[in-house]
C-alpha cells in the first residue's frame, strides 16, 4: 500500500463561558452539559477513539467506514460554502465518496474535493 501522512487538526471548545464577541454560533461543552469537562480525561477518550478508528482505517480502508460517517453527517444535503485557498464554491452537500472526498452538488453537477485546507460553512 501506498504511505500516506495525514495532519488531523480538531478543534473543540471544552470549557468556554458564554462570550458575545465571537461573530458566529458557537456552543461548548460546558454549555451543552451544564458542568465542567475535565479535559485531559477528553484528551485520553479521544485519543483511543482515534486510534481504534486509525487502525480500522489501515486494515480496511475508508469505505469500511464511509456508511457510519455518512449515517452521522448532520451537513448531509445542506447548502454550503466550501472555501479552499483559491476559492468559494457553493453547493449542497451530497456526502463523501469511498476515499473521504467531499462530494457537492455545485450548478447541477457533483464535485468531488478532497486535500489540502478546506473549510466548510453552512450557507446563510
Amino acid at each position: 500500500a501506498d504511505l500516506c501522512h495525514v495532519v488531523i487538526g480538531i478543534g473543540i471548545n471544552v470549557n468556554m463561558k458564554t462570550a458575545t464577541d465571537i461573530g458566529q454560533p458557537w456552543t461548548s461543552l460546558r454549555e451543552a452539559l451544564g458542568e465542567l469537562v475535565d479535559r485531559s480525561r477528553l484528551l485520553s477518550a479521544l485519543n483511543r477513539q482515534l486510534a481504534d478508528y486509525l487502525d480500522r482505517h489501515s486494515r480496511e480502508g475508508f469505505a469500511a467506514s464511509r456508511e457510519e460517517w455518512e449515517s452521522c453527517n448532520l451537513w448531509q444535503g445542506a447548502q454550503v460554502i466550501l472555501s479552499t485557498a483559491l476559492s468559494s464554491i457553493e453547493g449542497r452537500v451530497l456526502g463523501v465518496d469511498s476515499r473521504g472526498a467531499l462530494r457537492l452538488e455545485v450548478d447541477g453537477v457533483e464535485q468531488g474535493f478532497s486535500g489540502g485546507e478546506l473549510s466548510l460553512r453552512l450557507r446563510q
